[in-house]
């Protein structure tokens, strides 16, 4: 599911705004964590990836010109997240 935001939405999460922050977070949250857990078969692990994830999320605020982009993002971080772990283990 691709959620849509206002451009408002989109620029007070560039400028670190926590509410925005949180819509961004609960639109996407679900579909990450699926993704993740689809691919690690451990809910305790891949809550911990997503969690990881919107981390590195939070620290690129302020680069994304657009929500395609934002997505593109927390999904190819969560894909590189999963390849680490499974190095890992």
């Amino acid at each position: 599911m691709k959620p849509a935001f206002p451009e408002e939405i989109l620029t007070a999460y560039n400028r670190k705004d926590h509410e925005a922050f949180a819509q961004v977070f609960s639109a996407f949250y679900p579909a990450v964590h699926a993704y993740i857990n689809r691919q690690v078969h451990s809910a305790p692990t891949a809550k911990d990836l997503t969690a990881d994830a919107f981390v590195r999320l939070w620290e690129y605020q302020g680069r994304f010109t657009s929500f395609s982009g934002l997505r593109a993002f927390l999904f190819e971080t969560a894909r590189n997240l999963v390849v680490d772990y499974e190095r890992r283990t």
